[in-house]
């Protein structure tokens, strides 16, 4: 039964590791390809409001920067190299606390904690349409009325924290 299930997982293109990579060839064999994944749904400002799972963009997905809450919520900046699209995501939140993601030029996308599973698990933001190297912003909007916590990229793609609302994210369409 063991060497069904492993055989079928290798021809399928899933190893039983969770590699999904190149199988081991047999004698005289040759090793054998992993599928090749279909296009993605969307690229760039095109995936502006979409699901990165639906969308097929959380696929070998970077994590450009992330933060811990001082009420112990994480938060992290996805970004898609294959979609050209970055989302915010949250875990351990309160029920009523907002995530948002800011890109340059005030667009921006949230996502609202429902429940308690949206709360004890991840919850993300539609994606926003962005360069890897853009300088974004994720911010935790707490639904107490507590101040907002924020952190962000640079333009060079390294990570920063603030904990005020302050700088070009903070002002125009990022004020609720």
């Amino acid at each position: 039964m063991t060497v069904a299930v492993a055989g079928a997982l290798a021809l399928g293109g899933v190893l039983p590791d969770g590699s999904g990579g190149r199988a081991a060839a047999g004698p005289g064999g040759s090793a054998s390809a992993s599928p090749s994944l279909p296009p993605p749904g969307c690229r760039g400002a095109a995936c502006d409001g979409k699901d990165p799972e639906s969308m097929g963009c959380g696929i070998a997905v970077r994590t450009l920067g992330g933060h811990r809450t001082a009420g112990g919520a994480g938060m992290e900046i996805r970004y898609s190299e294959r979609c050209g699209a970055a989302w915010a995501r949250i875990w351990q939140s309160g029920v009523g606390d907002r995530i948002r993601i800011t890109a340059p030029g005030g667009r921006f996308q949230q996502a609202t904690v429902a429940d308690r599973y949206d709360a004890e698990s991840y919850l993300y933001t539609p994606m926003i349409g962005a360069g890897e190297r853009s300088a974004l912003r994720a911010c935790l909007l707490p639904a107490t009325g507590g101040q907002r916590e924020c952190f962000g990229t640079a333009e060079d793609g390294d990570a920063t924290e603030d904990g005020d609302a302050t700088g070009p994210a903070a002002a125009g369409a990022d004020t609720t």
